[in-house]
């Protein structure tokens, strides 16, 4: 198998100051007739507002081939954020695109279930720790309507998470409290 990996670098500094720095990539891989039969890709994105609050975002797409194109079909984003009076959050956001048979996007939702085989920097800018992060969130019983382990194959494990909502956000305030 070969294939080739192709990295974009954007820095954006806005007129009021904010920062926003975005490395991306996608790695193509293609058979011996130079057919592309697979993709995957994610990004870091760093970023810094006027008032100093600061997050930082790891994403991985999943892609599927689609009329020999690569197409997102799901996106996963874990998202730190810092701010100034000591509070802290971290959102999870996620994407479902739908395409038809001939690749033109016809949807875009927010219904994914992720393959825990997914998180890994072989797949993305997602990792098994940040996995494990995730699960705490359904084991501790955080938004149970909307984040679940599931399994997939049916063979009693869970293999994948499932997740039902644009964006989840659990934080604390300075003192500890819940935001």
């Amino acid at each position: 198998d070969e294939g080739s990996r192709h990295w974009e670098s954007v820095t954006v500094i806005s007129p009021d100051g904010a920062y926003t720095r975005t490395d991306s990539w996608i790695e193509y891989e293609y058979n011996a007739a130079a057919q592309l039969i697979g993709a995957k890709g994610g990004a870091n994105t760093w970023t810094e507002d006027i008032f100093g609050v600061m997050s930082v975002t790891k994403r991985t797409d999943i892609y599927a081939i689609i009329a020999g194109e690569a197409k997102v079909i799901h996106s996963i984003s874990l998202t730190n954020t810092a701010n100034l009076d000591g509070s802290i959050a971290t959102s999870i956001s996620t994407s479902h695109y739908s395409y038809d048979d001939t690749g033109v996007l016809i949807d875009v939702d927010s219904e994914s279930v992720i393959p825990f085989s997914k998180f890994s920097l072989d797949e993305g800018r997602l990792d098994e720790n940040d996995l494990d992060y995730i699960k705490t969130w359904v084991t501790d019983g955080d938004f149970p309507l909307y984040l679940a382990l599931v399994d997939t194959d049916n063979n009693g494990m869970d293999d994948a998470l499932s997740i039902s909502a644009s964006n989840l956000t659990i934080g604390e305030d300075v003192f500890g409290n819940p935001l």
